[in-house]
């Protein structure tokens, strides 16, 4: 019996281990009301925007066991699907948009019934009015009906259980990837306030927080794939792919740091006019770049943000030498990851891209 009681302690204090009892219901609805601006990403467009904006939004989360290895390790306290719905700032060439997002909600900070929290959310948002040659021209912004809506949120609840009031501050930008040309792209801030209910019967559970072990470092191998436009006075659609590869070094058990090599292969570079003259040459569509990133790992799902610079081309970039990506790996098993990513140039979307990867551990972390 002591052997045990002396060996449960050294696992104990091995893991930094502490407890502390969480009462805690299973689902969640809020209902939020938002309020604020535009913010054009360029100032020759901002006539565009005549009105404030207002817009409703509808949630519904479950709140998880907060045992799990990566929900405890990132404080996660809510995951579900938001619906989004609000006018964009002129009804006549802009519309509304309607979009549905999944979302995912960490816990920032605790004080007594006051909570900070912040929430990321990623989908489709459909806009009735898009640009068109003839019968809306005069919107610049958006060129597609089906877009993908991307949001941050930070938020503050007070607890009055069942009843929470909560407000906060919402970024959102919404973007086609350049799959369709117009694309500037729709930015806008708001503030916003409601009412969220917790559903269920109230659990109290032990949580237990630990020191959980470091990654490992890896080295990977992506093949991405792409399609887009080059401007809305271009009909075609161009093929773009690139392979990129490189090694991740593990800082702790979130996240790493890591550098890459990339090529890229474009059809739309130096494309000339409409009908494709003059024709460019397979030296002249090749980009190599270097970049830099940082990665958040949540179990199989990576969340990475890069930053490149081109180191070789024959044809000047249209835009920058600087450019960005960001991007979701998930891992399918042991040895295989897809990707689907945005290549920007700053805040001006490039692409969005699909792909296919392979990775591999340098070193097994204890």
């Amino acid at each position: 019996m002591r052997w045990i009681l002396l060996v449960t302690l050294i696992y104990y204090w091995n893991c930094g281990f502490t407890q502390k009892i969480l009462e805690q219901r299973t689902l969640s609805t809020s209902f939020i009301c938002h309020h604020g601006l535009s913010v054009p990403k360029t100032p020759e467009l901002n006539y565009l925007i005549q009105d404030k904006l207002s817009a409703k939004e509808f949630r519904i989360g479950i709140h998880p066991n907060p045992n799990k290895s990566w929900i405890n390790q990132y404080s996660v306290s809510e995951i579900g699907i938001a619906y989004y719905q609000g006018p964009l700032g002129n009804d006549e060439v802009l519309g509304e948009i309607n979009s549905i997002y999944p979302y995912i909600t960490f816990r920032l900070s605790n004080w007594r019934n006051l909570n900070l929290f912040t929430s990321i959310g990623t989908g489709m948002g459909i806009v009735s009015k898009s640009f068109h040659p003839v019968e809306n021209y005069s919107n610049k912004l958006i060129g597609s009906k089906y877009n993908v809506h991307v949001n941050l949120n930070f938020q503050l609840k007070y607890k009055l259980d069942p009843f929470n009031l909560i407000g906060g501050i919402y970024f959102s930008h919404i973007s086609n990837g350049s799959t369709k040309q117009p694309n500037s792209g729709f930015n806008y801030i708001t503030s916003n306030i409601g009412i969220s209910i917790d559903w269920g019967k109230r659990k109290k559970i032990r949580k237990v927080d630990v020191l959980f072990p470091k990654l490992n470092n890896e080295f990977f191998l992506i093949s991405n794939h792409a399609f887009k436009e080059k401007s809305a006075n271009d009909p075609h659609t161009y093929y773009v792919s690139n392979l990129s590869s490189g090694y991740l070094w593990s800082i702790n058990s979130m996240q790493r740091l890591g550098f890459g090599i990339d090529i890229f292969y474009d059809e739309s570079i130096n494309r000339g006019d409409w009908n494709l003259s003059p024709e460019t040459d397979f030296e002249n569509r090749i980009y190599q770049g270097v970049f830099i990133g940082h990665d958040f790992v949540f179990n199989r799902l990576t969340f990475s943000a890069q930053l490149g610079v081109y180191t070789y081309y024959q044809s000047k970039p249209a835009s920058s030498s600087l450019y960005n990506r960001l991007a979701f790996r998930y891992k399918i098993d042991k040895h295989l990851l897809i990707n689907i990513g945005l290549k920007a140039y700053l805040d001006q979307s490039d692409y969005i891209e699909f792909g296919i990867g392979y990775y591999f551990n340098k070193t097994k972390k204890s």
